[in-house]
Protein backbone atom coordinates (compact mmCIF):
# COMPACT_ATOMS: atom_id res chain seq x y z
CA UNK A 1 0.00 0.00 0.00
CA UNK A 2 1.13 3.09 -1.19
CA UNK A 3 2.43 5.92 1.98
CA UNK A 4 1.71 8.99 -0.75
CA UNK A 5 -0.85 11.54 0.13
CA UNK A 6 -2.67 13.69 -2.33
CA UNK A 7 -4.18 17.08 -0.83
CA UNK A 8 -5.76 19.81 -2.70
CA UNK A 9 -7.20 22.82 -2.02
CA UNK A 10 -9.91 23.92 -4.07
CA UNK A 11 -11.92 27.02 -4.49
CA UNK A 12 -14.58 26.96 -7.40
CA UNK A 13 -16.42 30.70 -8.43
CA UNK A 14 -20.19 30.40 -8.08
CA UNK A 15 -22.17 28.90 -11.00
CA UNK A 16 -23.93 32.21 -11.74
CA UNK A 17 -21.14 34.41 -11.61
CA UNK A 18 -18.60 35.53 -14.31
CA UNK A 19 -15.94 33.41 -13.41
CA UNK A 20 -17.94 30.16 -13.32
CA UNK A 21 -16.45 27.09 -16.22
CA UNK A 22 -18.69 24.46 -16.55
CA UNK A 23 -14.95 22.31 -17.36
CA UNK A 24 -14.01 23.28 -13.61
CA UNK A 25 -15.07 19.92 -12.43
CA UNK A 26 -13.65 17.54 -15.41
CA UNK A 27 -10.20 19.70 -14.73
CA UNK A 28 -10.34 18.26 -11.10
CA UNK A 29 -11.32 14.95 -11.84
CA UNK A 30 -8.65 14.96 -15.01
CA UNK A 31 -5.36 16.36 -12.08
CA UNK A 32 -7.05 13.72 -9.80
CA UNK A 33 -5.95 11.01 -12.54
CA UNK A 34 -3.23 12.50 -13.22
CA UNK A 35 -1.62 12.91 -10.02
CA UNK A 36 -2.87 9.55 -7.82
CA UNK A 37 -1.85 6.81 -10.30
CA UNK A 38 0.04 5.51 -7.09
CA UNK A 39 -1.36 6.86 -4.37
CA UNK A 40 -4.85 5.44 -2.55
CA UNK A 41 -4.98 8.57 0.08
CA UNK A 42 -6.51 11.71 -0.93
CA UNK A 43 -8.16 14.23 0.54
CA UNK A 44 -9.77 17.65 -0.76
CA UNK A 45 -11.16 20.69 0.98
CA UNK A 46 -12.59 24.01 0.29
CA UNK A 47 -15.06 26.27 -1.11
CA UNK A 48 -16.76 24.23 -3.91
CA UNK A 49 -19.45 26.44 -4.31
CA UNK A 50 -21.46 22.86 -4.68
CA UNK A 51 -25.15 22.29 -2.83
CA UNK A 52 -25.27 18.53 -2.76
CA UNK A 53 -28.23 19.03 -0.13
CA UNK A 54 -28.62 14.79 0.64
CA UNK A 55 -27.62 12.99 -2.51
CA UNK A 56 -25.96 9.43 -2.05
CA UNK A 57 -21.84 9.99 -3.16
CA UNK A 58 -21.66 5.79 -2.59
CA UNK A 59 -21.90 3.91 -5.55
CA UNK A 60 -24.82 1.45 -5.66
CA UNK A 61 -23.99 -1.63 -7.87
CA UNK A 62 -26.12 -3.83 -9.81
CA UNK A 63 -24.90 -7.10 -10.37
CA UNK A 64 -26.92 -7.81 -13.08
CA UNK A 65 -25.73 -4.95 -14.91
CA UNK A 66 -22.14 -6.08 -14.94
CA UNK A 67 -23.80 -9.62 -16.54
CA UNK A 68 -25.29 -7.69 -19.19
CA UNK A 69 -22.19 -5.69 -20.14
CA UNK A 70 -19.85 -8.80 -19.53
CA UNK A 71 -17.58 -6.40 -17.67
CA UNK A 72 -14.71 -8.37 -17.03
CA UNK A 73 -13.03 -7.12 -14.27
CA UNK A 74 -16.82 -6.81 -12.40
CA UNK A 75 -15.65 -8.62 -9.35
CA UNK A 76 -12.50 -6.26 -8.69
CA UNK A 77 -14.78 -3.44 -8.87
CA UNK A 78 -17.60 -4.89 -6.43
CA UNK A 79 -14.96 -5.90 -4.03
CA UNK A 80 -13.82 -2.30 -4.03
CA UNK A 81 -16.76 -1.10 -3.05
CA UNK A 82 -17.88 -3.69 -0.18
CA UNK A 83 -14.64 -2.79 1.02
CA UNK A 84 -15.94 0.60 1.28
CA UNK A 85 -19.19 0.28 2.25
CA UNK A 86 -18.09 -2.33 4.85
CA UNK A 87 -15.09 -0.29 6.12
CA UNK A 88 -18.12 1.80 7.47
CA UNK A 89 -20.34 0.11 8.89
CA UNK A 90 -17.36 -1.05 10.81
CA UNK A 91 -15.96 2.19 11.68
CA UNK A 92 -19.76 3.33 12.85
CA UNK A 93 -19.59 5.93 10.00
CA UNK A 94 -22.99 6.45 8.19
CA UNK A 95 -23.76 5.68 4.76
CA UNK A 96 -26.25 8.27 3.89
CA UNK A 97 -25.60 11.98 3.89
CA UNK A 98 -26.03 14.32 6.48
CA UNK A 99 -27.14 17.77 5.96
CA UNK A 100 -28.14 20.67 8.05
CA UNK A 101 -29.36 22.77 4.69
CA UNK A 102 -32.97 22.16 2.70
CA UNK A 103 -32.84 19.64 0.18
CA UNK A 104 -31.78 21.90 -2.50
CA UNK A 105 -29.51 20.47 -5.55
CA UNK A 106 -27.57 23.13 -7.67
CA UNK A 107 -26.21 21.75 -10.97
CA UNK A 108 -22.64 22.29 -9.76
CA UNK A 109 -23.80 19.54 -6.55
CA UNK A 110 -24.76 17.31 -8.95
CA UNK A 111 -21.65 17.74 -11.24
CA UNK A 112 -19.63 17.24 -7.73
CA UNK A 113 -21.53 13.63 -6.56
CA UNK A 114 -20.69 12.30 -9.92
CA UNK A 115 -17.05 13.49 -9.17
CA UNK A 116 -16.84 11.98 -5.88
CA UNK A 117 -18.81 8.54 -7.68
CA UNK A 118 -16.65 8.64 -10.62
CA UNK A 119 -13.13 8.91 -8.37
CA UNK A 120 -14.32 6.98 -5.47
CA UNK A 121 -14.42 10.12 -2.86
CA UNK A 122 -16.87 10.48 -0.19
CA UNK A 123 -17.55 13.53 2.29
CA UNK A 124 -16.31 13.50 5.47
CA UNK A 125 -19.11 16.35 6.22
CA UNK A 126 -22.01 15.20 7.98
CA UNK A 127 -20.08 11.60 9.00
CA UNK A 128 -17.18 12.22 11.32
CA UNK A 129 -16.87 13.87 15.22
CA UNK A 130 -18.32 16.37 16.05
CA UNK A 131 -20.30 16.91 12.71
CA UNK A 132 -21.34 13.62 12.78
CA UNK A 133 -25.10 13.36 11.72
CA UNK A 134 -24.94 16.88 11.62
CA UNK A 135 -23.75 18.04 8.37
CA UNK A 136 -23.60 21.73 9.76
CA UNK A 137 -23.60 24.73 7.19
CA UNK A 138 -20.65 26.78 5.86
CA UNK A 139 -22.18 29.35 4.06
CA UNK A 140 -24.31 32.40 5.88
CA UNK A 141 -25.66 29.77 8.51
CA UNK A 142 -27.86 28.52 5.05
CA UNK A 143 -25.85 26.29 3.03
CA UNK A 144 -23.59 24.02 3.04
CA UNK A 145 -21.05 24.46 0.35
CA UNK A 146 -17.64 23.96 2.09
CA UNK A 147 -16.09 20.56 2.12
CA UNK A 148 -13.62 18.11 3.21
CA UNK A 149 -13.57 15.21 0.63
CA UNK A 150 -11.46 11.72 0.94
CA UNK A 151 -10.70 8.92 -0.02
CA UNK A 152 -12.17 5.68 1.98
CA UNK A 153 -8.38 4.71 3.21
CA UNK A 154 -8.24 8.43 5.08
CA UNK A 155 -11.13 8.17 7.23
CA UNK A 156 -9.21 6.15 9.49
CA UNK A 157 -6.94 9.04 9.92
CA UNK A 158 -9.16 12.31 10.89
CA UNK A 159 -8.93 12.58 14.27
CA UNK A 160 -11.28 15.80 14.86
CA UNK A 161 -13.78 17.02 12.63
CA UNK A 162 -15.95 20.19 13.28
CA UNK A 163 -17.70 23.46 11.80
CA UNK A 164 -16.95 26.25 13.91
CA UNK A 165 -19.82 28.94 14.36
CA UNK A 166 -19.48 31.53 12.32
CA UNK A 167 -17.11 34.08 13.36
CA UNK A 168 -17.17 37.76 11.04
CA UNK A 169 -13.38 38.42 12.14
CA UNK A 170 -12.33 35.64 9.81
CA UNK A 171 -14.87 35.75 6.88
CA UNK A 172 -17.33 37.61 5.45
CA UNK A 173 -19.45 35.00 4.96
CA UNK A 174 -17.89 31.91 5.70
CA UNK A 175 -17.54 29.61 8.95
CA UNK A 176 -14.08 27.73 9.93
CA UNK A 177 -13.91 24.12 9.26
CA UNK A 178 -11.76 22.44 11.35
CA UNK A 179 -10.18 18.86 10.78
CA UNK A 180 -6.75 17.23 12.34
CA UNK A 181 -5.10 14.14 10.29
CA UNK A 182 -2.69 11.86 12.34
CA UNK A 183 -0.13 10.58 9.85
CA UNK A 184 2.17 7.94 10.90
CA UNK A 185 5.99 7.76 9.16
CA UNK A 186 7.81 5.04 10.39
CA UNK A 187 11.65 6.10 10.30
CA UNK A 188 10.65 9.69 9.22
CA UNK A 189 13.71 10.89 11.03
CA UNK A 190 16.10 8.36 10.36
CA UNK A 191 15.28 8.98 6.39
CA UNK A 192 15.83 12.74 7.01
CA UNK A 193 18.74 12.25 8.93
CA UNK A 194 20.50 9.70 6.43
CA UNK A 195 19.59 12.11 3.43
CA UNK A 196 22.50 13.16 1.44
CA UNK A 197 22.97 15.99 -1.24
CA UNK A 198 25.47 15.83 -3.69
CA UNK A 199 27.21 19.23 -4.85
CA UNK A 200 29.99 20.50 -6.91
CA UNK A 201 30.97 24.37 -5.71
CA UNK A 202 30.80 26.49 -8.97
CA UNK A 203 33.56 28.02 -9.86
CA UNK A 204 33.44 31.56 -12.38
CA UNK A 205 36.92 30.82 -12.95
CA UNK A 206 36.90 27.78 -14.93
CA UNK A 207 33.30 28.19 -16.24
CA UNK A 208 34.66 28.10 -19.81
CA UNK A 209 36.57 24.76 -18.73
CA UNK A 210 32.93 23.25 -17.40
CA UNK A 211 31.62 24.16 -21.06
CA UNK A 212 34.56 22.42 -22.91
CA UNK A 213 33.80 19.67 -20.45
CA UNK A 214 29.89 18.92 -21.81
CA UNK A 215 30.59 20.15 -25.81
CA UNK A 216 33.15 17.08 -25.31
CA UNK A 217 31.13 14.34 -23.76
CA UNK A 218 29.26 13.50 -27.09
CA UNK A 219 27.37 10.37 -25.69
CA UNK A 220 25.26 12.45 -22.71
CA UNK A 221 24.26 15.48 -25.07
CA UNK A 222 22.82 13.03 -27.63
CA UNK A 223 21.25 11.01 -24.71
CA UNK A 224 19.86 14.44 -23.82
CA UNK A 225 19.02 14.67 -27.07
CA UNK A 226 17.05 11.88 -28.03
CA UNK A 227 15.85 11.68 -24.47
CA UNK A 228 13.63 15.26 -25.01
CA UNK A 229 12.91 14.34 -28.65
CA UNK A 230 11.31 11.29 -27.74
CA UNK A 231 9.44 13.13 -24.27
CA UNK A 232 5.50 12.94 -25.02
CA UNK A 233 4.48 16.07 -22.96
CA UNK A 234 0.46 15.23 -23.64
CA UNK A 235 1.39 11.88 -21.45
CA UNK A 236 4.22 12.42 -19.34
CA UNK A 237 3.76 11.23 -16.14
CA UNK A 238 4.86 12.67 -13.09
CA UNK A 239 7.53 9.83 -12.57
CA UNK A 240 9.05 10.47 -16.08
CA UNK A 241 9.36 14.25 -15.59
CA UNK A 242 11.38 13.17 -12.94
CA UNK A 243 13.53 10.73 -14.37
CA UNK A 244 14.36 12.96 -16.88
CA UNK A 245 15.18 15.80 -14.44
CA UNK A 246 17.56 13.59 -12.65
CA UNK A 247 19.38 12.34 -15.91
CA UNK A 248 20.06 16.06 -16.98
CA UNK A 249 21.27 16.62 -12.91
CA UNK A 250 23.58 13.74 -12.94
CA UNK A 251 25.05 15.27 -16.52
CA UNK A 252 25.20 18.94 -15.31
CA UNK A 253 27.22 17.40 -12.09
CA UNK A 254 29.36 14.66 -13.80
CA UNK A 255 30.76 17.74 -15.86
CA UNK A 256 31.19 20.10 -12.72
CA UNK A 257 33.02 17.21 -11.15
CA UNK A 258 35.27 16.65 -13.85
CA UNK A 259 35.94 20.77 -14.35
CA UNK A 260 35.67 21.83 -10.85
CA UNK A 261 36.77 18.59 -8.97
CA UNK A 262 34.71 16.04 -7.26
CA UNK A 263 31.53 15.80 -5.71
CA UNK A 264 30.95 16.12 -1.66
CA UNK A 265 28.17 15.44 0.42
CA UNK A 266 26.24 17.83 2.50
CA UNK A 267 24.56 16.26 5.56
CA UNK A 268 21.13 17.05 6.30
CA UNK A 269 21.25 18.59 9.99
CA UNK A 270 19.31 16.31 12.64
CA UNK A 271 15.95 17.10 13.68
CA UNK A 272 15.20 14.53 16.09
CA UNK A 273 16.57 16.33 19.14
CA UNK A 274 15.20 19.58 18.70
CA UNK A 275 12.07 20.69 20.96
CA UNK A 276 10.07 21.62 18.11
CA UNK A 277 10.18 18.11 16.43
CA UNK A 278 7.34 16.16 17.82
CA UNK A 279 5.10 18.97 18.42
CA UNK A 280 2.02 18.95 16.29
CA UNK A 281 2.63 20.86 12.98
CA UNK A 282 -0.50 23.02 12.75
CA UNK A 283 -1.42 25.44 9.52
CA UNK A 284 -4.01 27.63 8.53
CA UNK A 285 -5.01 28.33 5.01
CA UNK A 286 -7.29 30.35 3.14
CA UNK A 287 -9.18 28.58 0.07
CA UNK A 288 -11.50 31.59 -1.92
CA UNK A 289 -14.01 32.58 0.88
CA UNK A 290 -13.90 29.54 3.01
CA UNK A 291 -11.52 29.34 6.41
CA UNK A 292 -9.87 25.96 7.01
CA UNK A 293 -8.04 25.22 10.02
CA UNK A 294 -6.05 21.86 9.64
CA UNK A 295 -3.51 19.87 11.67
CA UNK A 296 -1.13 17.37 11.02
CA UNK A 297 0.13 14.72 13.73
CA UNK A 298 3.28 13.18 12.58
CA UNK A 299 4.00 10.84 15.78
Amino acid sequence: MSNKFLFGCIYIPPENSKYSSEEAFTEIEKELLFFSHDINKIALVGDFNSRTGHMSDIVEIDENLFDMLDIVNASEIMNENTLCVNNFIKKGIPLERYSEEKIIVNNYGRKLIKLCKRCSLCFANGRLHQDKFIGKNTCKDASLVDYLILSPDMFDLVMEFEIFDFDPTLSDVHNQMHFSLCITHKNYTDQQNKKNNTYVRWNTNKAHEFTQVLSDDTDALNLIKHTLENFQTESVTPLQANDLISELGNVLLNTASTAFGPAGKQRQRSTQNKPWFKVPLKSKFQSGGAITKCTCFVP
